[in-house]
């Protein structure tokens, strides 16, 4: 039988996408795969009162719901990797020890995501899928936790296998600690942080990129496309208390105002920090515009104030976001 304790899911980026790998990292993100293939089950007129087995494939595919997990610096860019694009290699922060992986969100040109050879399973049964990408990738925070990521992936097909052996695992380094930044449109700044009011933040960030299917003689895809973000806009909540800051921002939805928005979260010091890093760090940057003026929350009778943004492009901000990005600083010379 069995044993959820021994679930687990390892993963290896692939150097050609769609070409299997060992997958020898393990990932510190609870998720189950699951077989998506689609059949058919043809209805004749043969006579019968009863369905006969007549059935048949019509599409392959795996989707793995990855669990909402504390994030860290190092394998956050994995799901970065999978659903926005491919870096890979840190850039040095100049003669500190840290690594910056620099995720831009595209604007006029498509990007191409990083595919991976994705392992799950348990003590029983493990499957395997190749070509997986990064459908969506969600990033949540409250005041008094640490930052949580989730995602949902997609690969081709289901393939029964065995866990591969695993490499030296890396050094994790959770986020725990947040800080808001709100400008005004066309400052050309992101430096104002809004102090003793900040208290969530949720980021849905869809990929972009749906699978192909063609008349290759195979029932899975056969690449991926980018077809943009008008129709699935990048989304997320902030929350704050219902003060002078909050009721601005409240102001700020009413009129539809640009918003330009930092939100910094970050975790232990880095070995050798310098002026622009001192901590291991997920940093998202966008121009945003909120999509409604809600009505108060509370929390244990505080009155809070989630406000609902979209992401956009705005051409008044392009020396400072151009539409947005997520940078993650760590000590990873490669992705392992």
């Amino acid at each position: 039988m069995g044993i959820k304790a021994l679930t687990r899911l390892q993963a290896a980026q692939e150097a050609v996408a769609g070409t299997t790998l060992a997958a020898t990292e393990l990932w510190q993100m609870g998720g189950m795969m699951k077989d998506a293939q689609e059949r058919a089950f043809p209805v004749q007129g043969d006579g019968y009162l009863h369905n006969t087995a007549l059935t048949y494939l019509s599409k392959e595919g795996v989707t793995i719901k990855l669990d909402e997990s504390p994030a860290t610096a190092e394998h956050i860019c994995h799901l970065f990797e999978m659903g926005i694009k491919q870096v890979f290699t840190g850039v040095a922060d100049g003669a500190g020890s840290g690594k910056v992986y620099a995720y831009t969100f595209p604007l006029a040109t498509a990007q191409t995501p990083a595919t991976y050879t994705i392992e799950g399973g348990d003590d029983v049964e493990v499957g395997e899928a190749s070509y997986c990408f990064a459908e969506e990738v969600d990033l949540s925070w409250a005041a008094g936790e640490e930052l949580m990521m989730g995602a949902t992936l997609k690969g081709r097909q289901w393939t029964d296998a065995e866990f591969t052996a695993l490499a030296p695992s890396v050094a994790l380094h959770h986020l725990n600690t947040a800080k808001l930044f709100l400008d005004a449109t066309g400052s050309g700044i992101l430096t104002t942080q809004k102090t003793s009011t900040f208290m969530g933040f949720k980021l849905n960030y869809p990929s972009g990129f749906m699978p192909v299917y063609t008349g290759d003689g195979q029932l899975y895809y056969t690449f991926l496309k980018y077809v943009g973000h008008k129709e699935k806009p990048i989304t997320g909540v902030i929350t704050l208390e219902h003060d002078a800051i909050g009721e601005a921002e409240l102001n700020f939805a009413r009129a539809g105002t640009i918003r330009l928005c930092r939100v910094l979260f970050q975790g232990a010091a880095l070995t050798t920090p310098t002026a622009t890093w001192t901590n291991f760090s997920v940093d998202f940057k966008a121009s945003i515009q909120y999509t409604d003026v809600p009505e108060l929350s509370d929390k244990d009778g505080n009155n809070l104030v989630e406000l609902p943004f979209r992401v956009i492009y705005s051409l008044a901000d392009t020396a400072v976001v151009a539409p947005g990005s997520l940078t993650v600083v760590n000590e990873l010379t490669t992705l392992v």
